[in-house]
């Protein structure tokens, strides 16, 4: 299980300006150990354009061939970090850990409405696409979980139909960020101690629905 001061360390502060993502120029050659120095840097500072910048780096690095299954386990894990970062999910979560931290008493807010305004670029989705269809031995579940967890309620908060509307899960399911997050959750091993005392499970559904862990021999997921 995660440990809430692990999460905290991880998020640390709410990401004041990470709606502004301004291109970063960062040279697409450097090492891995430059990129998850660079990462790092990222995390500490709350730098949601360098995590950005990033992104389309660490995914070629992570199709690069012969990569030793640690290195790819690492690399994923490190991709994962710089969408959360990039796309405003960390910042979220950070908010939404803060909550969980208040006093007893205090009510938490929608779910969907915290998490409104976080957003995914083209490189986003192309490096979400390639874990789906490539993914490691042993998958970074904490990372996994606030991945899905981000896409399903930036789905739910971009459809307008409430749940008793006929329509609402054909709308749902035409959702790419729906599609995507749902994917994402086939990663995760039957067996794995989810983040957040399962705060996300109905939203991802029931653990039976979970595959077993997945292989870069397996098909790919369709999505």
């Amino acid at each position: 299980m995660l440990a809430l001061g692990a999460c905290q360390a991880f998020f640390t502060t709410s990401l004041a300006n990470w709606a502004v993502r301004p291109a970063l120029a960062i040279p697409a050659d450097i090492s891995a150990d430059q990129a998850l120095a660079y990462l790092e840097q990222a995390q500490a500072n709350n730098d949601p354009a360098l995590a950005a910048a990033l992104t389309p780096i660490l995914l070629t690095q992570l199709q690069a061939e012969g990569l030793e299954a640690a290195a790819a386990a690492e690399l994923s894990t490190a991709l994962l970090d710089s969408i959360l970062i990039s796309s405003g999910a960390s910042a979220a979560f950070s908010d939404l850990i803060s909550l969980i931290s208040a006093p007893e008493g205090e009510d938490l807010p929608d779910l969907t409405a915290m998490f409104e305004a976080v957003a995914f670029t083209e490189a986003d989705y192309a490096a979400i696409a390639y874990l789906i269809s490539n993914p490691v031995e042993a998958p970074p579940v904490d990372q996994l979980v606030m991945l899905s967890a981000s896409l399903m309620l930036t789905a739910l908060a971009d459809i307008e139909l409430s749940p008793e509307d006929p329509d609402y899960m054909a709308t749902l399911m035409a959702d790419e960020n729906y599609m995507l997050a749902l994917a994402l959750t086939l990663m995760i091993p039957v067996d794995a101690e989810l983040p957040f005392d399962g705060m996300f499970d109905g939203l991802l559904g029931p653990p039976s629905a979970k595959a077993r862990p997945l292989s870069r021999s397996q098909p790919p997921v369709a999505v």
